[in-house]
């Protein structure tokens, strides 16, 4: 019950019902307190942890922490396919839905009693994310591959159209026409006897195009798209030594919002020739790595002699199309430019460095600002 609510109260009172459902004993409550006092002692011997379940009224809370949940994991990472297949990656979607789905080992919290809702809500958010991998992989023309494991997913979860969709698709494109139509078949007759209804519009529309050899149906292969990343930052200095607290402190930003968004903002200041960009260049590619959506730099020029300031406006040009975002559909107005930027950037991890002067508006999140 705490790892499916981690971070959250889970009152006692819900506990007893998941526990006993709905006959508790008169001790339940202090049989809770029992049962939370030896998970604690077992956490503390085991795994010399002894904050991970903390009392707050009216129950208990599961602090993760630094501490790693496999359904928050699964979650994270089918939020980061789907954002993919935004993007109109298909391959890499696929690569990373997979990778969520490996973590699975069998039902959710297969055997124990009082968790069956949870356990539905994770069951059902695998399933969909099967679904969507099998979407893409049909795109990916992987048709024969799928044919098997569609026809147990049927055969497992009968009313789920999506899959049987996805099955007859796999038939068709494999030159099994008749298969295809026997899947609608099986589909139809068991929603009109059990349900006493007829199969989606989805499902009717596909049936009328495989009876039609509808051209539509033919598989097209979507090869992995080549996607270009931003990469700006300068070459570093080979002879970079010391500043070792510094690159440290630029860490432990990094590190204490790992997870979160937004990240934190760096600034760095100090006099003229003192090794600001240096030591902002340097640690931005020792970093480069965890920024998987590219790096952006633009030098800002707030303290050069012989020439002006660098527009905003101008760098934000500059950053869509280093984005992806084509020259025509790059706003004239510094304001919508400056939306759009923030509306491109909100679901990628990029790491920015501006030396000197940085604007606030060039700075929603993760950026390392140097020489304000």
């Amino acid at each position: 019950m705490l790892l499916l609510s981690p971070d959250r109260v889970v009152s006692v009172d819900s506990l007893i019902r998941a526990v006993w459902q709905g006959s508790p004993p008169s001790t339940s409550r202090n049989q809770i307190a029992i049962c939370v006092s030896g998970l604690r002692k077992t956490f503390e011997s085991e795994a010399n942890v002894d904050d991970l379940i903390v009392t707050a009224h009216p129950g208990y809370i599961l602090a993760t922490g630094d501490h790693v949940v496999d359904s928050l994991e699964f979650e994270e990472e089918v939020r980061r396919g789907r954002e993919l297949i935004r993007r109109g990656q298909a391959a890499e979607a696929g690569a990373v839905l997979e990778s969520a789905l490996n973590l699975w080992r069998g039902p959710a919290l297969d055997g124990i009693n009082g968790a069956e809702e949870g356990a539905a809500t994770l069951d059902e958010l695998r399933l969909d994310a099967y679904e969507e991998l099998a979407g893409l992989r049909l795109q990916l023309g992987q048709h024969r591959s799928l044919i098997g494991e569609l026809a147990g997913l049927v055969k497992e979860h009968p009313l789920r159209e999506q899959a049987r969709a996805h099955l007859i698709l796999a038939h068709y494109r494999s030159g099994r026409r008749a298969e295809a139509l026997e899947v609608f078949r099986e589909a139809r007759q068991l929603l009109v006897e059990e349900l006493g209804i007829e199969p989606g519009p989805a499902l009717q529309e596909l049936h009328d195009q495989v009876l039609r050899d509808a051209p539509e149906l033919t598989v097209r292969h979507i090869a992995a798209p080549t996607v270009s990343l931003p990469a700006q930052l300068p070459a570093g200095g080979a002879a970079f030594t010391g500043r070792a607290a510094q690159l440290a402190l630029l860490d432990g930003l990094l590190d204490e919002r790992r997870g979160h968004a937004p990240l934190a903002v760096g600034a760095i200041s100090g006099v003229s020739g003192v090794g600001k960009t240096a030591l902002a260049v340097h640690w931005a590619h020792q970093v480069a790595e965890q920024f998987p959506d590219g790096q952006l730099f633009a030098d800002l020029r707030g303290y050069d002699e012989h020439d002006d300031p660098t527009a905003a406006s101008a760098v934000l040009d500059r950053f869509l199309r280093a984005l992806g975002v084509p020259g025509p559909q790059v706003p004239t107005d510094p304001n919508e430019r400056a939306a759009l930027y923030r509306s491109v950037l909100g679901s990628r991890r990029v790491l920015i460095v501006q030396p000197s002067l940085a604007e606030p508006w060039l700075t929603p999140g993760p950026v390392l600002a140097q020489g304000l």
